[in-house]
């Protein structure tokens, strides 16, 4: 993030230690005061540092690394290495001066030959306890980081091979940034599980798997995806989830020859599924002790089971908001996250709400009654998915509809008075969406709202099974 430049002033606020992912930070060349906060250390990640010609005071957390060339000039007033950097020593490397004097003096004084002989000895020794601690403890470890439930079961790599036949491309559900999901079939066909296994052993893959179990070990909601369990060792990483079995949204708006089990996607159809979705979003937003910011809602984010209720998966690059839940806004990350096309406009750049989701909400929504993509060829020019329906609101709004959704419409509700009330439910639908996809976050509707909205349409429709 590279902020030089732009006259900033005040003092650095000490929220910027929320940004636990932030590597290059610029703040030089502007007009910030006040001391350097403590909690810059807490950003582990950070590699850069830049807060020169500021009026600044105190001392920089943590030491100056020696491993690169710096200009001595940029770090007048902090502490490094003395022999590379020039610098005054910290704290620390003053008890390593002393430690190595000691051990200078033990050294003269004992034979060179026997020296060696123990010091390879010891070392021999300290890698093999080492190693064989890291390989028999290294699943505990990881896996008590994860905020589990105790209910959840464990598995054995062995079990989930045998229940996914090896994992082989017929029982492949799909493929990710950071991990393969399989179908899996335990207990002699009495259960199948979904099975998500980490390719590789990047670090980024291990945050993003360790963030979805903080995020779904406690949630229990019929709309949301629940986790189950986990299988984890030093070769090999996977959660096990519920196994929602009739495909996701996407491929049932765009099929392409995809044999799945899907109806028609009629209005009923897409009423119930949007009423899911805003009663899994109304929970995380607002009923978890925690509120929850899912930040990559889209279609192949919903799965659908063999009932068409919809069930929200994929919590991947989500966040736990563990501040106070009345506050609207609270910054918690500087990084943008999220699929083109369903991230609502940013607003200074490091907002984080809840309001965001139900923006991605109303893309969605839109996408599900015009059947068009957000990133469709049919919007250039600075024409959106958004503009394209709002232009069409409320006299013409038949034009941007899906074709089936016109023929059901015209032919397959029955009487005129059917046919009306079919229409104008698609309308107040539409009406919904645009509204959570308002540029402004503050005029967009709590979720809390919206699921108000869609379950009174849900009732003047008159369809026959209820949705929770």
């Amino acid at each position: 993030m590279d902020l030089s430049g732009n006259r900033l002033s005040g003092a650095i606020p000490s929220s910027i230690r929320s940004c636990i992912s932030l590597v290059y930070l610029n703040l030089s060349n502007n007009m910030l005061e006040g001391t350097i906060p403590e909690d810059l250390k807490l950003i582990t990640y950070l590699s850069v540092l830049d807060l020169a010609h500021n009026q600044l005071t105190g001392k920089v957390p943590g030491e100056v690394p020696n491993t690169r060339r710096f200009n001595r000039s940029s770090f007048m007033g902090l502490c490094g290495d003395p022999e590379q950097l020039g610098l005054p020593p910290c704290e620390v490397q003053k008890q390593k001066q002393r430690r190595n004097k000691s051990s200078y003096v033990i050294a003269i004084a004992v034979s060179c030959t026997l020296l060696f002989l123990v010091l390879v000895a010891v070392f021999i020794f300290c890698c093999c306890c080492c190693f064989r601690k890291e390989a028999t403890n290294l699943s505990h470890s990881i896996v008590l980081a994860f905020p589990i439930n105790h209910g959840n079961q464990t598995f054995t790599q062995r079990e989930l091979e045998i229940a996914t036949d090896g994992f082989s491309e017929e029982n492949l559900l799909g493929r990710g940034s950071f991990g393969s999901v399989y179908k899996a079939i335990m207990d002699k066909g009495k259960s199948v599980l979904a099975v998500k296994v980490l390719d590789g052993e990047s670090v980024q893959s291990y945050k993003i798997c360790k963030r979805e179990c903080q995020i779904i070990s406690g949630i229990k909601h019929r709309n949301l995806v629940r986790l189950l369990g986990s299988a984890w060792s030093s070769q090999f990483k996977a959660i096990v989830l519920e196994y929602v079995g009739n495909g996701n949204l996407e491929q049932h708006l765009y099929p392409h020859g995809l044999e799945i089990d899907s109806c028609e996607l009629k209005l009923r159809c897409r009423l119930g599924i949007a009423l899911d979705i805003a009663h899994g979003l109304q929970y995380l937003h607002e009923d978890c002790l925690a509120q929850v910011v899912h930040f990559d809602l889209k279609p192949q984010n919903v799965l659908l089971d063999n009932d068409m209720v919809a069930h929200v998966a994929d919590f991947g690059i989500g966040k736990l908001i563990l501040a106070d839940k009345q506050k609207e806004y609270v910054s918690t990350t500087c990084v943008i996250r999220g699929t083109v096309g369903y991230i609502a406009p940013a607003r200074q750049g490091i907002e984080v709400s809840t309001r965001g989701d139900v923006y991605s909400y109303g893309i969605m929504l839109l996408e599900m009654m015009t059947r068009k993509k957000p990133t469709s060829e049919l919007f250039s020019d600075g024409l959106d998915l958004r503009k394209w329906v709002a232009s069409a609101f409320p006299n013409s709004i038949m034009d941007v509809l899906d074709t089936s959704l016109k023929q059901e419409a015209s032919s397959g509700a029955g009487s005129s008075s059917d046919a009306q009330r079919l229409e104008h439910c698609c309308s107040q639908i539409i009406d919904t969406r645009l509204m959570c996809t308002e540029e402004n976050p503050h005029k967009r509707p709590p979720m809390s709202l919206v699921v108000q909205r869609l379950k009174k349409l849900w009732k003047e429709q008159r369809y026959e099974r209820q949705r929770v």
